[in-house]
């Protein structure tokens, strides 16, 4: 995973400074902002599909209040591994 460059990226939930990582080995790309949490996720595109951001949540239940984590792209590799791997 390589961090390729920083742009600003475009959703339903609206635009925002992103980091723009590249995965070669998955030949997928993943957009990421500290503005958004818990995840960082702002858009994902692979050849298995693609996810963006629809809707952020600022106050109401199970929103995420405190500080914002830092982003953890190995952390969030390793879920999405897990994840692909449920039957």
């Amino acid at each position: 995973m390589a961090l390729r460059w920083h742009e600003s990226v475009t959703v339903p939930a609206g635009t925002f400074s992103c980091e723009h990582w590249r995965n070669d080995k998955r030949n997928s790309d993943i957009w990421t902002s500290d503005k958004v949490t818990p995840s960082g996720m702002v858009k994902e595109v692979s050849p298995h599909g693609s996810m963006v951001l629809t809707k952020v949540i600022t106050d109401g239940p199970g929103s995420h209040h405190g500080p914002v984590k830092q982003f953890d792209m190995q952390q969030m590799m390793q879920q999405m591994q897990q994840q692909h791997q449920k039957p």
